[in-house]
């Protein structure tokens, strides 16, 4: 490209310098082949190349070599024989998609002014009768010749805003994509965003072609410095099938006061990735199990990752007896790699183990490979070999910290050059009442924090302040004076005053107190979205209320996060529902949940879900059958991959008939490790009666899926 550009410039001296060779032509009006030689440039001195609309140039019949010029690109282009090629582009050159994102070719601005009406965060980011405005500038530009300008009047113009059009390629889709701009305070008074504080301008990303507002990893623009220009950096992911997008600066605030924002090289590319070993922090695992449950507990356990190995750190106790064979400890939904480790049979694990035998004697013990997904024990201080659960006693206390290569994950991994690592996390518990209305939902105030790291909880709502997946756990305890028949709790979250999730749903027909009624449910969150957490009482009257351990209702929220470099280019996740009153029987059916909540990879299609990666998913399921009078029986959602059954995600149980009618709710999860394409279905089934519909609940009947891990 630079050798082809001499050329043209050699012959622009040439021919204004006017030599012999080139003065005589061919037939075909084309030079004779020669030196030319340019002389001093002048006015009378240039060549002008033949130029026309971009879309008039490509229907021209291609030249191989020929250098023409967009009349509306503003861009000079070379015909490669097939296609125009843009001066100065290249497969060495960084992607943009924001056309001009630099201003030096620009003769308008990209920007396009708009009015979403009065809003704190942006609509579409389009229409309206807008009152800011947008320029370009040559004076005292932040790069090159150009820059541009967006200027607020002074007066309220929340909800007003700039936004630009791109387009998304297919090889860009369901990718992390990376939005970058430089900026200064050209004039005027800009209100810069914090911790707590929205700035003036906020940006958020439109997909067009799906009707969907999308916030980035980063909103705010965090400096009003009119001497030292910044860089607002953010990134976002597109959709599976968005073409259309636009990127939109927004007027959060409501404030009066005028200002002038200088801008320049907005870029909208792919991230860079580099590879890296991923260590991840210690983090508390509940998917670990035991072989023998009889009077041991599982106090504490951790697990992180190192490279192709996870790292297990776990403490448990007796408080009697214990009872069975062998005893062994899972991995937590992991699979030992048996091609990493000497033998499959008897083989020393790294790691150490403590036994403290009744509270008095310390035991060295020895961890050994029990099967691909447990680990077991051996007494190193005698001859009796592999522990049983029968060694144990109360007042023992088992301790270990195991480090074992496992199937699936990789040493070296791609890394993303972006993520954000804040904190984002609340925990409170308690309520204000020991006594609530029956029949009718009531928000649980959770009165007493424990931390807040972004201020985020007040009066029994949570706003979020940074976007992201969350995971929100939440429990509420009652006391039961007494029962009746169908006696029902209920516990969801509420998103936005409008959306529900049921988190755990409790049917009671024996005198038990207190009951715990418990969940959990990972939800993508937008700032500014609220949530609530709701319990409902149904069948008892005023013979019932919260427990008056404070410590027993409690909420935890926190925001998914990794370190610096994160071993994933992009997030997967889908959540579906249904309204559908199938008929269920014995026999597990496939449901098609037709209700897309969002879908990242649009990779549900009728009743199965494909797998557009490989790696660890975290599986969900909800399924509620129609109002009825209830035998005894079993409603359950297993999961299927590629046709095969691979796990239970929820089951009820109803232990004793019912004679009123009541409906029946599964709600549960799973973790399981899936290869790009593999089939998901979600089969329900009952054994309560011969055929029973579905209740036609959406807040009931759902799947989801998320990707955690490789």
């Amino acid at each position: 490209m630079k050798q082809y550009l001499n050329f043209i410039v050699s012959l622009f001296l040439t021919v204004t310098s006017c030599q012999p060779a080139f003065t005589q032509t061919k037939v075909d009006g084309s030079l004779l082949k020669g030196d030319v030689i340019g002389g001093t440039a002048a006015n009378n001195r240039r060549i002008v190349v033949p130029k026309d609309t971009k879309v008039n140039l490509d229907a021209k019949t291609r030249l191989e070599a020929n250098l023409v010029y967009g009349t509306d690109t503003k861009k000079a282009y070379i015909d490669n024989g097939t296609s125009l090629v843009a001066v100065g582009s290249g497969s060495g050159g960084a992607v943009n998609l924001i056309t001009d994102g630099d201003a030096e070719n620009a003769i308008s601005s990209i920007f396009v002014p708009y009015d979403d009406g009065g809003v704190a965060f942006p609509i579409d980011g389009t229409g309206g009768s807008p009152t800011v405005t947008t320029s370009i500038t040559s004076t005292n530009p932040l790069t090159g010749a150009k820059s541009y300008l967006l200027t607020k009047p002074a007066s309220v113009v929340q909800g007003q805003g700039w936004s630009i059009p791109f387009t998304v390629d297919p090889s860009y889709r369901a990718k992390v994509l990376k939005i970058s701009v430089d900026y200064i305070v050209n004039s005027g008074t800009f209100t810069a965003g914090s911790s707590t504080v929205y700035s003036d301008i906020i940006w958020y990303v439109y997909d067009v072609t799906n009707s969907t507002l999308i916030e980035p990893s980063s909103t705010k623009m965090l400096s009003n410095s009119s001497t030292l220009s910044d860089k607002f950096e953010a990134t976002f992911q597109t959709s599976a099938t968005g073409s259309s997008y636009r990127l939109i600066a927004h007027m959060a605030t409501g404030f009066s006061t005028a200002f002038e924002i200088k801008i320049d090289n907005v870029t909208v590319s792919p991230s860079a990735y580099v590879y890296g070993t991923p260590i991840t922090d210690m983090a508390s695992v509940s998917t670990v199990t035991l072989s023998s449950g009889t009077n041991v507990n599982l106090s504490q356990h951790f697990q992180r990752r190192e490279g192709d190995h996870i790292r297990q750190r776990g403490y448990i106790t007796w408080n009697g007896a214990g009872a069975g064979g062998t005893f062994t400890v899972s991995l937590g939904g992991y699979t030992i790699d048996t091609n990493k480790i000497n033998s499959s049979t008897q083989n020393s694990i790294e790691g150490y183990a403590m036994w403290l035998d009744n509270g008095t004697a310390r035991k060295a013990v020895g961890v050994m490979y029990s099967t691909t997904t447990a680990i077991q024990f051996e007494d190193l201080t005698s001859s009796s070999g592999v522990l049983a659960g029968t060694g144990f006693a109360s007042g023992d206390v088992l301790s270990y910290e195991i480090v074992v290569p496992v199937v699936g994950l990789s040493s070296s991994v791609q890394m993303s050059d972006q993520t954000d690592t804040r904190i984002v996390a609340a925990s409170y518990y308690g309520h204000n009442s020991t006594a609530f209305a029956d029949n009718t939902y009531t928000t649980i105030q959770f009165n007493t924090k424990l931390e807040d790291t972004h201020a985020m909880f007040s009066a029994g709502t949570t706003t979020i302040k940074v976007a992201g997946l969350y995971e929100i756990n939440a429990a509420a305890a009652f006391v039961i004076g007494g029962y009746g028949a169908n006696n029902i709790f209920n516990l969801r979250v509420r998103v936005n005053g409008a959306t529900d999730y049921s988190l755990d749903r409790l049917i009671y027909t024996t005198s038990v107190q207190p009951n715990v009624t418990k969940g959990s449910i990972r939800l993508p969150l937008k700032a500014g979205d609220t949530i609530v957490i709701q319990a409902m009482k149904t069948n008892f009257g005023g013979n019932s209320g919260f427990d008056p351990d404070l410590t027993q209702t409690r909420l935890s929220i926190v925001r998914v996060s990794g370190p610096s470099a994160i071993a994933a280019s992009e997030s997967i996740n889908a959540r579906y529902s249904t309204t559908s009153t199938t008929a269920i029987t014995s026999t597990p059916a496939a449901i098609t949940y037709g209700t897309k909540s969002f879908d990242s990879h649009n990779a549900m299609s009728g009743s199965s879900y494909t797998a557009p990666i490989g790696g660890i998913y975290t599986v969900y399921g909800s399924a509620q059958l129609a109002s009825a009078s209830w035998s005894t029986g079993v409603l359950g959602m297993d999961l299927y991959v590629n046709g095969s059954f691979s796990t239970t995600i929820a089951y009820f149980t109803q232990g004793t008939a019912s004679a009123a009618s009541s409906t029946m709710t599964a709600i549960g999860s799973a973790p399981v490790k899936l290869l790009a394409g593999d089939v998901l279905t979600w089969r329900v089934s009952q054994t309560q009666t011969a055929s029973i519909n579905l209740s036609g609940s959406a807040d009931f009947n759902w799947i989801g899926i998320t990707k955690v891990g490789n």
